[in-house]
């Protein structure tokens, strides 16, 4: 018996793709700006964890203590720019939503108002989708932002350091 096959009858036919809806772009924006603020996240919690660690390392070992006066300067200067970086991360951390946005929120008949409102209305919808996507893009920006801060106060930071450590060992 033999068998016989035909190429056009092996190759998948493929279906043409479900049309792009408005709907759809939005929910994909709004999932890449939520992976945005994930990743700013990790990212500041990664920077602050390793600050934090250094600073502990740094100070429980004594080197900001019985140093000369030029060095002992830097170390404390050293010490306050690690504590602005850390209130820097933890603003890129927190996410800040505005008086107006916090309290439509936070409310949850105003959730199920909107719930229901939307149900119904495609274009209500949109409008309210949109305005999240708008909401978590402005606090990915922001996040960043304090992220790029942070790591700037962090390099400075270690600037110090690294000076402080070269004037105690010429002393």
């Amino acid at each position: 018996m033999e068998i016989h096959l035909h190429l056009r009858d092996a190759a998948p036919r493929s279906e043409p793709a479900p049309p792009v809806t408005p709907r759809d772009l939005l929910q994909r924006d709004l999932e890449a700006a939520r992976n945005q603020t994930s990743q700013a996240d990790f990212k500041a919690s990664l920077l602050g964890s390793g600050l934090f660690a250094g600073g502990a390392v740094l100070f429980a070992s004594g080197a900001a203590v019985d140093l000369r006066s030029a060095a002992e300067v830097l170390a404390w200067t050293a010490a306050a720019g690690m504590l602005l970086v850390l209130l820097a991360l933890g603003t890129a951390v927190w996410p800040r939503l505005g008086d107006a946005q916090r309290s439509a929120a936070e409310d949850p008949a105003a959730i199920l108002g909107s719930a229901r409102l939307n149900a119904g209305d495609e274009d209500r919808h949109l409008e309210s989708l949109a305005a999240e996507v708008a909401l978590v893009n402005r606090i990915a920006h922001w996040k960043f932002w304090w992220l790029r801060v942070s790591v700037m106060g962090s390099g400075i930071v270690i600037a110090l350091v690294g000076t402080m450590a070269v004037l105690e060992a010429v002393s």
